[in-house]
């Protein structure tokens, strides 16, 4: 259950109301899936020919993290990309 509350966008604190139990179990529990999945992707995909990589989500995700250097770093990226 916990892992659904969390897939379904519950946060930590949240599944830990609802569930009763602690969030250091819940850490601990989510990290042991992470390692799961992380052993099951490796062993499952291997030799994928890729055309394509679409990182629009990440590229969020890393200047979110510090929203004042965002657009001096999105600069410096988009200055990078522009010379030759």
């Amino acid at each position: 259950m916990v892992l659904q509350l969390l897939l379904e966008g519950n946060s930590i604190r949240s599944t830990e109301r609802i569930t009763g139990l602690d969030r250091n179990t819940i850490m601990s529990l989510l990290v042991k899936a992470g390692e799961r999945c992380q052993t099951l992707m490796d062993r499952m995909i291997r030799n994928l020919p890729v055309r394509d990589v679409q990182a629009n989500e990440l590229w969020g995700f890393c200047f979110k993290k510090e929203k004042a250097s965002s657009v001096t770093a999105l600069a410096m990226l988009w200055r990078r990309s522009q010379s030759p």
